[in-house]
């Protein structure tokens, strides 16, 4: 049985990776410059407070299937998909190899994953 991968990155520019001609910055302006009001109607808002971010990948896929977002003090303030919120990362063609190569990448436990996943369920409610 696969399992699936979990990471966690900060959108601080310190932790981009640098790569020749900037890549990651245009790497991170063409993911972030998807219309968000389609795609996350609930989040526009939100989407610019979040420092960092968690994913969840499936293993057979490398496609993310969870996401989360959150703010400077830790605190989940988005999870997509939830409702008609599709993500940012979730409603993208972005790989695990993709975000790990513009991205300090720390990959983390499924446990801490959750635990932030029903924080914001307990705070929000069951998308």
């Amino acid at each position: 049985m696969m399992s699936n991968t979990y990471i966690k990155f900060d959108l601080n520019k310190s932790d981009l990776k640098k790569t020749p001609e900037n890549i990651s910055s245009r790497f991170i302006k063409t993911i972030l410059d998807q219309p968000a009001p389609v795609s996350n109607p609930d989040f526009i808002h939100e989407i610019p407070k979040i420092i960092t971010w968690l994913i969840e990948f499936e293993d057979d896929s490398y496609f993310p299937n969870r996401e989360i977002g959150l703010n400077e003090m830790g605190e989940p303030i988005v999870a997509m998909p939830w409702k008609s919120n599709y993500g940012y990362w979730t409603d993208s063609n972005v790989v695990l190899k993709d975000l790990a190569s513009n991205f300090a990448v720390e990959q983390i436990s499924k446990v801490e994953f959750a635990e932030k996943w029903n924080a914001f369920q307990h705070k929000f409610g069951k998308g």
